[in-house]
């Protein structure tokens, strides 16, 4: 890691920050107050307080992220979200996209500038079934892939690993997941990959990668549009407050290494 001084990113490039949801109780007591009226009201109403906990720490986090590009409090960022839970910012819908994704203690925060994104996060973790998860939502290659795996372990990494690539195309077209599934995202890990849908559902094109942020995860990124985006991988600690002085991988451009998991 280096340190990386925050600017915004470039036209079609991504910032993807790495936000740990495992802080101290005094920290989310400082980020609760970076909160709106309306997201405290949403906070008290989650059933859990492990979810109350996640969801002011990464909407919070977001706000000082966001805030830092803006150049304004956290309180005072425009953030919005569609009927279909995409976040954006008011009043700039074409000039900054934005994504949030969070699982397990960890939360990610994709930011663009002129072109939608979409991020998804999954623990890995066994899925009950993944031959017959296959079957029933994807593709007929995709369900030959898990199929032909030679192992239990890795079956289950070929599932969670497509998984997260529809569902990173579904959020940067603000889409709901059903009509994703269907997506073909087959293509290199190493690499974006071009992914195109059919009407109905979200049409794309969408260029999708996958993202390497930390063990026992998976990621994806996917941007409208054909062109492969710069990809910069950023660490947010919530309780440092600037995310200016947050520590960075380097830019790792078009293609970028996502790690020695098995390939999708």
């Amino acid at each position: 890691m280096r340190r990386h001084p925050v600017g915004a990113p470039g036209p079609g490039d991504v910032h993807l920050w790495c936000v740990p949801l495992d802080v101290p109780e005094p920290v989310v007591t400082q980020l609760h107050a970076d909160l709106v009226a309306e997201e405290r009201a949403r906070a008290a109403d989650l059933g859990s307080p492990r979810r109350r906990r996640e969801f002011v720490i990464a909407r919070a986090a977001s706000r000082r992220i966001l805030g830092s590009y803006l150049g304004t409090a956290p309180g005072s960022v425009p953030w919005l979200v569609t009927g279909t839970g995409k976040p954006g910012l008011g009043g700039s819908p074409a000039t900054w996209g934005v994504s949030l994704s969070h699982s397990g203690d960890l939360a990610l925060l994709a930011v663009t500038r002129h072109r939608d994104v979409g991020v998804d996060l999954e623990r890995i973790r066994p899925t009950t079934d993944p031959v017959a998860l296959a079957r029933r939502y994807f593709t007929t290659a995709e369900q030959s892939l898990v199929r032909r795996a030679p192992s239990a372990a890795v079956r289950h990494h070929h599932v969670l690993r497509l998984w997260v690539r529809k569902e990173a195309c579904v959020k940067a077209a603000g889409a709901v997941l059903g009509e994703g599934l269907a997506l073909a995202v087959l293509g290199s890990t190493h690499t974006w990959t071009v992914v195109r849908g059919r009407h109905p559902g979200p049409a794309g094109p969408w260029a999708v990668a996958d993202v390497g942020v930390c063990r026992g995860y998976l990621a994806a990124v996917a941007l409208s549009g054909t062109a492969r985006g710069r990809l910069t991988v950023l660490q947010h600690d919530p309780g440092a407050g600037d995310p200016s002085a947050a520590a960075g991988e380097e830019d790792r451009g078009d293609a970028h290494p996502i790690g020695p998991s098995p390939a999708a």
